[in-house]
């Protein structure tokens, strides 16, 4: 049986008619497709609360008494803040088990908006967005990818989310036991993936895992997490990628006839100036490995960071 990648997500999002209107959200068609290697597990903090379906609206008040947001009905006035902070802390408490490799929320809930919730002031005016009292408390209790659904139209985006989200899932399957060489060959799969992101991570990487003799893997282990999810946080450019293609293209020198490497430069030259997605220059550098192949690259994250059909390089 095919093992699935765990991923947190608001209830509505998964079709469930929990909204305060009764209703529910439309999943992005990119979250359907990668239903066949995720599991979804679904959550509505509100509905948790105890606060019904359907209900009154909900928004976020900013207050001059106490530090942060309250979460108000909009037209009683009904305070929900204490009962529903009290339910996410239970509930994100009780997550460390289920290990969750990323989470999807709805955007614009004063609840689950990642960045997108509206705040209002006591004269009930919008004075700016933040995160909903759930996403507040989940970003800071777990360092997971958190992403609102709609955002997952965006292949940029998308590609960011799904890269953090595979990371989550490769540190999670280390091993009890760990050892050096555990940590030293897992980043050396991640080593052209995070050239293409973020050069300085890469070299920082690098420094931290130089010399693991006599030291607290845990805590290496923690660092490394902690600063290849950083990087890879990051939106890479062509650039960045073409440097880390023609890191590739070095590993066949010796190899590619004359006319080949033409072709490939020619590739990469059209890639560069936003002529070709990425895809074209994987696709060859596959068909390269075919002929020729390479250990090294062929356990490159890089050239495979998640699911080919979801069709992200296409667009990138």
């Amino acid at each position: 049986m095919k093992q699935t990648i765990p991923l947190g997500i608001s209830a509505c999002v998964n079709g469930e008619a929990v909204r305060f209107n009764a209703g529910n959200a439309k999943m992005p068609a990119f979250l359907k497709a990668m239903e066949q290697d995720f599991s979804f597990l679904p959550f509505c903090p509100e509905v948790a609360a105890g606060m019904g379906v359907p209900r009154e609206a909900v928004r976020l008040v900013s207050s001059d008494v106490e530090p942060g947001h309250r979460l108000v009905a909009v037209n009683s006035g009904q305070d929900w803040t204490g009962r529903l902070n009290e339910t996410v802390e239970n509930y994100v408490g009780g997550l460390s088990g289920r290990q969750l490799r990323g989470y999807v929320v709805k955007s614009k809930s004063p609840s689950c908006g990642s960045g997108s919730a509206k705040i209002y002031n006591k004269h009930r005016f919008v004075e700016g967005k933040g995160d909903g009292l759930f996403t507040r408390q989940l970003k800071q209790s777990l360092l997971i990818p958190v992403v609102e659904a709609e955002q997952l139209n965006s292949p940029l985006v998308a590609d960011r989310f799904l890269h953090q989200v595979m990371l989550a899932d490769e540190f999670y399957r280390l091993p009890q036991d760990l050892q050096g060489r555990h940590l030293i060959d897992l980043y050396a799969r991640y080593k052209l993936l995070i050239m293409a992101y973020s050069p300085s991570h890469y070299r920082q990487a690098g420094r931290l895992l130089a010399n693991l003799a006599d030291r607290d893997l845990a805590r290496v282990r923690d660092a490394l997490y902690l600063l290849l999810f950083d990087a890879l946080g990051h939106y890479s450019c062509r650039k960045r990628q073409t440097n880390a293609l023609m890191h590739v293209q070095g590993y066949f020198k010796k190899y590619l006839p004359a006319v080949l490497k033409r072709e490939f430069g020619q590739l990469l030259d059209a890639y560069y100036k936003a002529q070709l997605p990425l895809s074209v220059p994987m696709t060859m550098i596959r068909h390269y490995l075919l002929q020729y192949p390479n250990s090294y690259l062929q356990s490159q994250k890089y050239l495979a960071p998640y699911p080919d059909d979801y069709g992200l390089r296409n667009h990138l």
